[in-house]
């Protein structure tokens, strides 16, 4: 039986797999060596060294771990071909692997829980990355999601979360894959619209999109009339006027939210585009919000 110390954590869930595999090739080379006849095909128990060298062993057969694996395998293979049938059957085929037992929770349920959710994002988040989903959208999924899984005093729903988090990287994988196919000018509008807070230049908008820095201006002016530029400032200003009309935020701060260069340049491009400055937009929304409530009053 392969011993494990465990003191410094079992970390990766998945480790174990490839020791026991190897382990028991080992072992059945061994037996037939020493004995000239075939190896049985017994289980493999796993036993843990813990603490005090209290031995504790895993009260599920190994198997079932080997099963979780293999389906989480085929899983990500469904992903990457986007196949929603393959997809579902193989999470419901990991939900019915119980992966559990206490050499693997290291005497912890929870953490084990954990671990092994976590591991499993890594893979998906390595998988869709190498599938082409930009890092910037893979990221945030993978960070997101483990902090909600951390912040979890008790995992009550294994299952549901084991359901909930593989689909988002489908989702959103998907997502990404239909809108290589929409056109150019369209997808750079939806990028711009994504990207308000940010003070875009065109050679970022080239490395998220994939379309040539050179080309970007003649595909969007083509269909919208307007520079890159142009329109995300049209965008910005838009932006502001909610801002400016549903929140208490200074002039300043929205210029500095939107990214303008500074709050005069702000104040000058509002009034260029609606005729008014921002503080007398503001103004003027309130007056008649004002004029509006006496009028519903009478």
């Amino acid at each position: 039986m392969p011993k494990i110390d465990t003191s410094d954590g079992l970390g990766n869930v998945f480790t174990s797999i490839d020791f026991v595999n190897h382990a028991i090739n080992t072992a059945k080379l061994a037996f037939h060596l020493y004995t000239g006849q075939d190896a049985p095909d017994w289980d493999i128990t796993m036993v843990q060294l813990h603490g005090d060298y209290k031995v504790v062993e895993q009260t599920r057969p190994m198997n079932e771990m080997v099963a979780f694996h293999i389906y989480t395998v085929k899983m990500i293979e469904a992903l990457s071909k986007l196949d929603e049938g393959q997809f579902k059957e193989s999470l419901a085929d990991m939900k019915g692997c119980r992966v559990f037992g206490e050499a693997l929770t290291t005497m912890n349920v929870i953490r084990g829980q954990k671990d092994i959710l976590i591991d499993l994002i890594s893979k998906l988040t390595d998988s869709v990355g190498k599938l082409g989903l930009p890092i910037e959208k893979a990221i945030p999924i993978q960070m997101g999601s483990i902090q909600k899984i951390e912040y979890q005093t008790n995992i009550l729903n294994f299952d549901a979360w084991l359901e909930e988090i593989p689909w988002i990287f489908f989702n959103t994988f998907r997502n990404y894959r239909k809108s290589l196919f929409k056109d150019k000018a369209e997808r750079i509008k939806d990028y711009l619209k994504n990207h308000l807070q940010d003070n875009l230049r065109l050679k970022d908008i080239s490395e998220a999109l994939g379309i040539s820095e050179q080309n970007l201006n003649v595909i969007f002016k083509k269909k919208f009339g307007a520079t890159i530029k142009q329109f995300s400032i049209q965008l910005k200003v838009e932006a502001a006027k909610g801002l400016l009309t549903t929140t208490r935020l200074k002039i300043k701060d929205i210029a500095d939210y939107l990214s303008f260069a500074d709050e005069s340049y702000f104040v000058q491009t509002f009034s260029k585009l609606t005729g008014l400055t921002p503080a007398k937009f503001r103004h003027t929304h309130i007056q008649e919000k004002l004029t509006e409530t006496k009028n519903a009053q009478l």
